[in-house]
This record gives C-alpha cells, sequence and structure tokens, in this order.
C-alpha cells in the first residue's frame, strides 16, 4: 500500500487523474480497491472525487464490489475498513448490480456460502 501522504502529493499535483479511466472503465479508485488500499487511501480518493464510489467500471462494478472481492481472495486481509469507509460513503453502492446481477452483498453471501461446503 503506498503511504497516504505520497497519494496525497500525487493528487495534488494532478488532480484531475482521479477522474481518469483505463482501458476497463476503472479510476484509480477501483484500482485501489482491487490492490487491497488501506481505507485512508480510499478516504483520499473520495475526497477528491466523491461520485467515484458510484462509477462503475466495463463491469458495471463499484469500487465496492471489487473492495469486497478482493477481501475474499486475501482471505480478510485487505481492509475490511476500506469496505466500511466505502459502505459509509455510499450506502447505495450495497444494491449496485454488476454485469453479472451481482451486488457487493451478493459477492460476499455467496463466498460465505462456498465456505461453509467446504
Amino acid at each position: 500500500d503506498a503511504p497516504v501522504d505520497i497519494v496525497s502529493a500525487i493528487i495534488s499535483l494532478r488532480p484531475a487523474e482521479v477522474h481518469a479511466k483505463d482501458c476497463n472503465g476503472r479510476l484509480p479508485i477501483h484500482l485501489a480497491c482491487i490492490n487491497g488500499a488501506s481505507a485512508g487511501i480510499i478516504n483520499l480518493l473520495l475526497e477528491a472525487y466523491p461520485l467515484s464510489a458510484l462509477c462503475s467500471d466495463e463491469n458495471r462494478c463499484v469500487p465496492l464490489h471489487l473492495a469486497v472481492e478482493t477481501c475474499i481472495a486475501s482471505e480478510g486481509l485487505s481492509s475490511l475498513d476500506a469496505i466500511a469507509v466505502l459502505v459509509a460513503a455510499t450506502p447505495d453502492a450495497v444494491f449496485h448490480l454488476n454485469e453479472w446481477d451481482e451486488t457487493p452483498v451478493d459477492i460476499s453471501a455467496d463466498a460465505e456460502a462456498r465456505s461453509e461446503e467446504m
């Protein structure tokens, strides 16, 4: 995870970059969630672009979908605090359907059901 002060400096120098999408339609906040960024980094990105928490990528995933998937894949080692920050910032994101008609809650519940089957 990048230090918060470095990310803050980058945002200060290039504020428009928080709006820049990659080839998959992902913003920096999506990429931060995929990489298990800390709550501090997620907060910085949300402060710079509050609506980014509800922006979808090409798979219609909002950052919360990706943060939940990353947390599951890391077996809880990625930041649960980051998920809490995203939910607090945009509670409606928990109901957002991705391309596969899954909400972030569905993804979590499916993972829990699979772990109980094992």
